[in-house]
């Protein structure tokens, strides 16, 4: 019974050890785009209440899913892009007031790149960001 159990709790980290073995720059091009996000919050943070805004709408679409990111627009409309090991980053930022809490912005940030000639792909980060007053 120990050696069937420690049989079955093996399989899926090996599963999962080939994967990524299998396909290394897709899950190294997603941590970089998941950090590439997060730099951009982190840089809502610490800018003035009262210049946190959205990146060009040309970027987005409304659907109803959500706001989504443009693909065939996005070296025009992001907000801006960064260059890592050869892949380009688009980033984009969608901010929404509040409507119930005027010191509440919801902030999404987009991080797009090309995988490949056609297919694009992208990580999404939300936050919410409070005017504290201070």
């Amino acid at each position: 019974m120990l050696l069937l159990s420690t049989g079955l709790l093996l399989l899926p980290m090996l599963q999962v050890t080939a994967l990524v073995a299998k396909n290394p720059l897709t899950s190294s091009r997603t941590r970089a785009a998941i950090d590439l996000a997060q730099d951009a919050i982190d840089r809502f943070q610490r800018i003035p209440w009262e210049s946190i805004r959205s990146s060009s709408a040309d970027g987005f679409e409304q659907t109803r899913d959500g706001i989504v990111p443009v693909f065939s627009r996005l070296p025009a409309a992001a907000g801006d892009s960064v260059l890592v090991q050869g892949t380009v980053y688009y980033r984009l930022w969608h901010v929404a007031a509040d409507p119930d809490l005027p010191n509440l912005k919801t902030v999404t940030v987009f991080c797009c790149w090309r995988q490949g000639e056609r297919l694009w792909r992208h990580t999404v980060l939300v936050t919410q960001l409070a005017d504290v007053g201070y």
